[in-house]
């Protein structure tokens, strides 16, 4: 089959890029499209959730007038997914943009004492990583405050984190 539709008159923006990431927030760019009506303004839609907007989505941000924009009041150590489109008349609007994704940075410790529940069994909560050199006899895993485990209560929650070394044989 074949179908025949007009060209559209406004073009969504490509390469979207971000820059200057942080903790709480990030400078998204894009290049506007060079082809078609010349955009008055864009909308951002971000999630974090990949589900991609619709064309009648409501934008997160609208009436962004130049090709970047700083999103900030955003959540630590978490993996955002970015759409932007053109708007070329109150009526006409361009499709979103390829997906983009980009996760936060850990926050800084900046309060001593502190302190960690390692909460859930099997999972190093965000930002942590447990590592062990190749051949090393010491391995962590965040396991289950039981008497198996050799723990009668942890400071918190239900689990903690545990470094135990075996014989390599």
């Amino acid at each position: 089959n074949v179908v025949y539709e007009p060209i559209p008159a406004c073009n969504e923006p490509t390469n979207v890029a971000f820059s200057n990431l942080s903790s709480t927030g990030v400078d998204v760019s894009w290049d506007a499209p060079t082809a078609g009506t010349a955009p008055l303004s864009y909308s951002i839609y971000y999630s974090t959730t990949n589900t991609a907007p619709t064309l009648t989505t409501a934008p997160t941000i609208s009436g962004v007038v130049s090709p970047n924009f700083t999103l900030t009041g955003l959540t630590s150590a978490t993996q955002y997914y970015i759409w932007v489109r053109s708007k070329c008349s109150p009526t006409d609007s361009s499709s979103w943009s390829s997906v983009k994704t980009f996760t936060t940075l850990c926050e800084s410790v900046t309060t001593y004492p502190y302190t960690q529940g390692f909460n859930t069994v099997g999972q190093m909560p965000a930002c942590f990583v447990a590592s062990s050199l190749t051949g090393s006899t010491y391995n962590w895993e965040v396991v289950a405050a039981d008497a198996t485990h050799g723990a009668g209560a942890p400071a918190e929650g239900a689990a903690f984190l545990r470094m135990y070394y075996y014989l390599a044989s």
